[in-house]
């Protein structure tokens, strides 16, 4: 005999799942959350409000431990939710990604690390594609400074970022989302930069953003040679 459950949870109903769902796999391996990308979702909106982020991760950490049938296709439909709000379409009206951010740390083992690599290789990938260098740069806004938060966690080190910046800013194809990149990095991380940043790699960084021409760029060069020195 073959039992399957199929489950739909509320938000509040997440803390009280686990003894529910242990009762359930006792029964059966096939049990099944309907809702769960939606959980995932509802969780993440409610970062908007303050001093909500341990309750948040607790419950995140509740459906990838306690209701999730498979932790790693649950990680797929958390990193989804996740990648749908944080880098929603931006408009003129700039949607702020550090929030989402701030949450990661906050993940327990193995989650943390397993979201960290799918998130640094998202958000790397899109900087790094080809573009005109007077595209949208809305377009890459939202990943840039998500850039520049996963230096702030030390999720990516700094110099091995700082080198990526160089690169990126050297060649025109790439030069518009490294632009972007780095002055979100000063904004953020400022202080990063003077304090663990390897001067060799500091100094590379400032020969590459003097040799940048290109008069649409003016602002943000002037914007970061003043803050860095």
């Amino acid at each position: 005999m073959k039992i399957s459950i199929e489950v739909e949870l509320s938000s509040d109903e997440i803390p009280l799942a686990v003894d529910v769902f242990k009762a359930m796999h006792e029964l059966t391996a096939h049990v099944r959350t309907r809702n769960l990308k939606e959980l995932f979702s509802q969780q993440l909106r409610s970062l908007e409000e303050s001093g909500t982020i341990d309750s948040v991760s607790a419950n995140i950490t509740t459906l990838l431990e306690d209701v999730a049938n498979s932790t790693e296709s649950a990680m797929h439909e958390f990193f989804e939710a996740f990648l749908e709000l944080a880098f929603a379409a931006q408009s003129e009206e700039v949607v702020p990604v550090v929030p989402y951010m701030m949450l990661l740390p906050s993940l327990p083992q193995p989650f943390r690390s397993r979201f960290q690599e799918m998130l640094v290789a998202h958000v790397l990938d899109h900087l790094t594609q080809s573009r005109p260098l007077d595209c949208n740069r809305m377009d890459f806004f939202a990943h840039a400074e998500a850039f520049a938060a996963l230096i702030k966690l030390e999720f990516l080190p700094i110099d091995r970022a700082v080198k990526q910046l160089c690169t990126l800013l050297h060649h025109a194809d790439t030069r518009s989302a490294a632009v972007t990149m780095l002055g979100k990095t000063v904004e953020i991380c400022l202080p990063l930069l003077h304090e663990q940043c390897p001067r060799a790699v500091l100094e590379q960084l400032r020969v590459e953003v003097l040799e940048i021409r290109e008069h649409f760029f003016a602002y943000d060069i002037a914007y970061v040679v003043e803050n860095m020195g």
